[in-house]
Parts: structure tokens; sequence; C-alpha cells
């Protein structure tokens, strides 16, 4: 089996960004697996090409409970198997937002391997560890919105890259929410839309171009994945693995959940589908007043549920063929012109979350709908081909083709 690691030929000539690609055509499938999907992580990979990679490398693990396999495998077990990894430091990733998970007690360490656990977003390093290694490697599933712990992490992973001459390994992964193009407010800090769409190795080469130019960066790719694919249909993982995602959802409407966390309204927590509402608001009128803005609206479905000893109907989104952000958003902005004081929301956690002081400003002056949904786009225009500029998966097949041998 042959491994390529090849530089891409990428616009910014100061960014060194290393794609290793496997040749695995001989690779059996998973033979009992009926699914149209057989995604391999970037962990998958990197264990198929043996740690290769990873070998002559004293490399530290950046890593949480997230950082599993299709099987459901963590990544530090799959590590501590292999001969050729030395794993000086392990660097476990905490949140207050992210499930509490046992998964690092059960683990075994070998005696030349440091645990560290971090809490975000108070992440510490000591410059002794740092100066200790010679590559940091990151593995982490993002949710594909700004407000996720994780992408902050992946900045500060690339930051102690750049600063002390470090090789930033990615093991890639897709985003929990859906891939394809970008909505949502803007977000000054990380020059990126509420949902980017981009995988964990478009955003490294993302932040090695525009904010830590000069960055080493080793991307192993994923192999059998397809920018349509999203986590609620292509189910990335082979066994459940609800305890240890960040979302129980795996994606579905991860960007609506969010915003309605800065709401008063309830929400269910059936994972397949999403519901919410109030006692206090009608969703028929709802559904009809939003009919009369698009007719997708009409798709509105309702039930009643049972909370806190009230009955009341709520009202679901799925079935509307429009855009999370411009269904979340429209439904928000009818609620609050029909229901002032009834329901509410909590613009300082929707600024924290989506980095946008605007967005709760618009929807507080009850601005129309299209100048919401309009209100960035010279900043959309601005991003898009820098987003185009470093999309792996579209040009996949272009690199195969011209930079993989015959084993």
């Amino acid at each position: 089996m042959s491994i390529l690691i090849l530089m891409s030929k990428h616009r910014n000539p100061t960014v060194l960004v290393l794609l290793v690609l496997l040749i695995i055509g001989s690779l059996p499938l998973y033979a009992r697996d009926n699914r149209d999907y057989h995604i391999r992580f970037g962990i998958d990979v990197l264990k198929d090409a043996g740690f290769e990679p990873l070998e002559w490398k004293r490399t530290a693990v950046m890593c949480n409970q997230t950082s599993v396999n299709a099987e459901g495998k963590h990544i530090l077990d799959l590590i501590n198997a292999s001969p050729v990894a030395r794993i000086p430091f392990v660097y476990y990733m905490e949140a207050p937002v992210w499930k509490k998970s046992s998964l690092v007690n059960n683990m075994v360490f070998s005696d030349s391997t440091a645990l560290r656990i971090l809490t975000y977003p108070e992440l510490v390093f000591s410059t002794i560890d740092i100066l200790s290694i010679d590559a940091l490697l990151f593995d982490m599933q993002l949710t594909g919105t700004v407000d996720d712990p994780g992408l902050s992490m992946l900045q500060v992973a690339a930051s102690l890259a750049l600063r002390y001459d470090l090789e930033l390994i990615i093991t890639d992964r897709p985003p929990m929410s859906v891939s394809e193009g970008f909505e949502g407010p803007w977000h000054p800090g990380f020059e990126l839309p509420y949902r980017h769409g981009m995988t964990n190795g478009e955003l490294g080469i993302y932040f090695g171009t525009h904010f830590f130019p000069g960055l080493r960066l080793t991307i192993i790719p994923l192999k059998q994945w397809k920018r349509s694919y999203s986590s609620a249909d292509a189910d990335y993982y082979k066994t459940p693995v609800d305890t240890v995602i960040y979302h129980p959802l795996q994606g579905a409407h991860i960007l609506e959940r969010n915003i309605l966390r800065a709401t008063n309204l309830w929400v269910d927590k059936n994972p397949e589908q999403l519901w919410f509402g109030s006692p206090s608001a009608d969703p028929f009128f709802i559904k009809a007043k939003l009919s009369d803005i698009d007719p997708e609206y009409g798709n509105i479905r309702i039930k009643s549920v049972h909370s806190d000893s009230v009955t009341f109907s709520v009202l679901s989104l799925d079935q509307v063929q429009l855009t999370p952000f411009c269904k979340i958003s429209a439904a928000l902005r009818l609620l609050m012109i029909l229901y002032p004081g009834q329901i509410t929301i909590n613009f300082d956690t929707l600024q924290f979350m989506t980095g946008s002081p605007d967005y709760g400003l618009l929807l507080k002056e009850h601005r129309p709908l299209n100048h919401i949904m309009n209100y960035w786009n010279s900043e959309y225009r601005e991003f898009e081909p820098k987003r185009n500029a470093v999309l792996i998966y579209e040009r996949q097949e272009e690199f195969d083709k011209t930079h993989t041998n015959s084993p």
C-alpha cells in the first residue's frame, strides 16, 4: 500500500498544505453494511495507513469525547495500538455546553503519555510541553456552526502550531450540519457565517490562509464522502454514539436548535424531528401568516403536546423546503410581532452564539424578512471565493487523477 504526501497548489504560497492521500481501492468495504454510505473519517484513513504520517514524530493529540471513528472507537484507543505513534501528551478538551462523558476515565495510557484535561474557554498550554513535541494532531467532531467551542479549539491549535513551528495534523471530519452552502449571521471574529459548511480540514486551510500564514498543515482526508451528504441522512456512525456526540441529534436541526436556545420557547427533545412553540402562541395563525410570505410555509405541521400540566399546540418546519436560517428567522420574527412580551429572546445569548450584534437587533426591530436574509450580502460576496478556494472535496477527483500512482 503506498502513501503519497503532496503539496496542494494553494493560492496562498505562504501556506503549506499537505494532503495525505491513501490508496485504498483494494481495501474491502463493510460487507455487512447495506447503506449507500461508507464514509471513512480521517482517523480511519490514518489507521489504514498504519499511522505512517505520525512516524518519527512526537505528536500531541487534541481530542474530546467526539473523537471516534465510524465504529465508535476513540482515536486514543486506535493510536495506543500503533507501534509507530509516539504520543507524549493528550490534550483532552471539555466545554460546559458539551455532554459530560466518563470516556477518558476508562482509557489506558502508556507510561510515556501524559493526560492534560483542559476546559474551554480557559485553555492553558504549558510551554515546556509544547516545546517538547514536533506535531499537534487535532481530531474533534465539529457541528459546522460558529458557536461550537471546538471551532475555537481548532483556531487555538493552529495558533500554537504556527507560534512554535509545529506541524498541525488534522484528521478530517465533515460538519454535523449541512455541508452545502452557508448561511446565517456573520461572525467577524472567525470571518465566517453562522453555518459555514466546511470540514475540519477545510477550516484548517481557511485559518492557515487568512489568520496564520506559514502554518505547516497536514490533512488526512475523508474517503467516500460527498458534500451533499449530511449526518442526518448519511448516518456517519455505524454504531450508536449518542453518549459521545455533542448534539444528540447528530446533526439534524443544529442551526435552528442552537438559535432556539436563546428563546423561551418550548422545544421538543425528540431527536428525529424539531417541534417548538409556546402555550401563548397559536401555530395555526402562525402557519397562515407565514404562508402569505411564501407558499412553502403551507407545509408546516402542527401537533398537540403536554408539558408542565398544560396542553398546547406546537409546529414543525421540517417539511418546509427553505434554508434553516430563513425558516427559523421568519418564525421568530413573526412570533415576536404577534406575541410581544410573551415570546422573548435573550439577545445577549443570541449575540454570544452567533457572534453578531446585528441579528438580534434586526429581529427586535421587526425588520422585513428579505432585509434580514440580505443583510450580510457584502460579507457573503467576499467570503464565497475564499471558501471555494479551500474546499478540498470538489477537487478530490482532480487530486486523485493527477497525484495518485498505482500501488
